[in-house]
């Protein structure tokens, strides 16, 4: 129940009230007085004056009294209009304090929006950080420098011109040495290989390639530990031998990574950053 709904209550003698805690008592008392006036006056000319006629002329004499009631008349359409006064003080009032509570309230919410913007970006900002530490935890690890390494000693021993089918021929002869081995000694042959060697570092650029254009890794970030240098690797040994193989073992089903691939857009990116360094 909102307060201008409620009952003032105080001790000693009751008073009636109405809505808003205005008291209507008064208002009663009038009305009471004038139609006991009303009733009494007619009681005494009907006891007082045996004739109509003669009851008529002193009617006619009591045109004061009709001034009387037109009077309390006007008294009360002022007593009503005091009344809604104070009525529409009191809505005015319960408008404000409405007003002030949906302020509170959206500026609660606000701050409330706010408090969850900075969050998020708390968790995007912690996301980035632990996702760049795992990518260059990962590149440091032992078996991806040796998987590096041994592309580019690959690479300089081979040749530019020929890389793609001395590639073949070492991986069909590395698949015939792992063919051949017992099957407890198969999953480690397979892991020193070339073919498998290049296939991790592939996946592993191919993986920031993603992480890059799914707005993950920030490209500033990456590129200030990553370098064109560093990536040379993808135009020089990873695409070649991509294409290369899936001539080789599919055909013309799949079209040929170029500059529009993700993993080649990967390296370009870096010559920009490289540019402004």
């Amino acid at each position: 129940m909102n307060n201008s709904d409620k009952v003032t209550e105080r001790s000693g003698p009751k008073k009636v009230l109405i809505k808003n805690g205005t008291p209507i008592l008064p208002l009663i008392i009038l009305f009471a007085v004038i139609v006991s006036l009303w009733i009494t006056s007619g009681l005494v000319l009907w006891q007082l004056i045996p004739d109509w006629a003669t009851r008529g002329t002193v009617g006619d004499t009591f045109g004061a009294v009709n001034s009387l009631f037109s009077g309390l008349a006007f008294a009360g359409v002022i007593y009503t209009i005091l009344l809604q006064r104070k009525e529409l003080m009191y809505q005015r009032e319960e408008l404000e304090l409405n007003r002030r509570e949906v302020s509170r309230s959206a500026d609660a919410q606000e701050k409330s929006e706010q408090a969850l913007s900075e969050q998020s970006q708390i968790l995007r900002k912690t996301l980035v950080y632990q996702s760049f530490d795992a990518l260059t935890s990962e590149y440091r690890e032992a078996h991806m420098l040796q998987a590096v390494r041994r592309l580019w000693d690959f690479y300089r021993e081979t040749g530019a011109k020929d890389i793609v089918s001395a590639y073949i021929k070492i991986m069909e002869d590395e698949n015939s040495s792992v063919n051949s081995a017992p099957q407890e000694e198969r999953i480690k042959l397979q892991a020193g290989t070339l073919h498998h060697q290049r296939r991790t570092v592939s996946q592993f650029y191919s993986r920031i390639a993603t992480f890059i254009n799914e707005d993950i890794l920030p490209v500033d970030i990456f590129y200030s530990s990553w370098g064109e240098t560093d990536l040379q690797i993808i135009p020089k040994i990873l695409i070649p031998l991509e294409n290369g193989i899936r001539r080789e073992t599919i055909g013309d089903t799949l079209p040929d990574l170029d500059e529009n691939s993700s993993l080649m857009q990967l390296y370009l990116k870096s010559k920009s950053f490289s540019n402004l360094a």
